[in-house]
């Protein structure tokens, strides 16, 4: 996110000419980066949580050493178009969102491809014992989770206007605590796009709440990995 986020600002810089190209070679530079992610741990047998932890490490040196402060600007369009739009009194956010949404029931739900993850993430060899092709699945995975981070970057510099080398401070553990709370196994084999939308819901309600009571933001972190460990606990047990 903040790599996107400072590359999108630094070499749009406020032009509205460079607006598309931009956006499309950050939405490429987010199929990259999943496909080399995927290919790390399909070929190279890495472990998927230190795949992405690398990854992570490597993007986020990547993007300090382009910039430290805050950097260029987004045309006024993109703003337009990514965030502050509405149509009617539904914000643009809103509708990317239902819209996103949707397409990933009907590909989780509704095609050969969404049935294959599932297999994947259930048991892994009996998927490749039935004849999927489990490291094209997973690598077609870390491509799509990669462009949708990409596409979220785009949103959030949209919002913020310009390159912010503080831009993805803490999504990770925003985006674990959302999966887990929606009832997603760390583990593998259980989870679903309904739950981890309601993750969603109940963490930005849980912010909104701690935000309201001016708790300091390194005890809302706290407060928040705490949930992970409990949630992730009582699924255990259940199991």
């Amino acid at each position: 996110v903040t790599l996107i986020s400072l590359l999108c600002a630094g070499l749009m810089d406020g032009k509205p000419e460079r607006l598309l190209p931009v956006v499309l070679l950050m939405l490429l530079i987010g199929l990259v980066v999943g496909l080399a992610n995927g290919l790390i741990v399909t070929r190279g047998r890495v472990p998927p949580f230190i795949a992405t932890l690398g990854m992570s490490l490597i993007l986020q040196g990547a993007a300090y050493a382009y910039a430290t402060v805050p950097k260029g600007g987004v045309a006024s369009g993109m703003a337009d178009v990514l965030y502050y739009g509405s149509v009617g009194p539904v914000p643009l956010p809103v509708i990317y969102l239902v819209i996103i949404f949707a397409l990933g029931v009907l590909l989780m739900y509704r095609t050969p491809f969404g049935r294959a993850v599932y297999a994947v993430g259930g048991d892994a060899e009996v998927a490749r014992r039935s004849g999927i092709q489990v490291g094209r699945v997973r690598i077609l995975v870390y491509c799509l989770g990669s462009f949708l981070v990409a596409l979220a970057a785009l949103i959030a510099t949209a919002r913020m206007g310009i390159g912010d080398p503080l831009a993805g401070n803490g999504m990770e553990l925003d985006s674990i605590t959302a999966v887990v709370i929606g009832g997603t196994s760390l583990f593998g084999g259980r989870g679903n796009l309904f739950g981890t939308l309601a993750g969603v819901i109940i963490l930005m309600l849980i912010n909104n709440v701690m935000v309201i009571l001016g708790v300091s933001v390194f005890y809302q972190q706290l407060i928040k990995g705490v949930v992970v460990l409990l949630v992730v606990a009582i699924y255990k047990q259940r199991a």
